[in-house]
């Protein structure tokens, strides 16, 4: 009976064990895919891309050297030449 006890009460161990072990591979897995999403949101959020940045930079430079033609043509200009 004593043995029956015994082998009972480790039994009971064993599985309170267990659940804790599963219950510890469940939050070491949340927390393995939570990093994972943060990382791929902060990147979304701080990387550049490099298309929409030269897209952007060729406008500015276009409309930059269109402003110094301008600037140019209207120093060429006298008084006598607007007149």
């Amino acid at each position: 009976a004593r043995l029956d006890h015994v082998i009972d009460h480790i039994e009971k161990k064993h599985t309170k064990i267990g659940a804790l072990s599963n219950a510890l591979t469940s939050a070491k897995d949340r927390s393995d895919t939570l990093k994972v999403n943060t990382i791929k949101i902060r990147s979304e959020l701080s990387d550049t891309d490099f298309g929409e940045a030269l897209m952007k930079y060729e406008q500015i430079s276009v409309a930059y050297q269109a402003m110094l033609s301008t600037s140019a043509k209207i120093n060429k200009l006298t008084l006598l030449n607007y007149m």
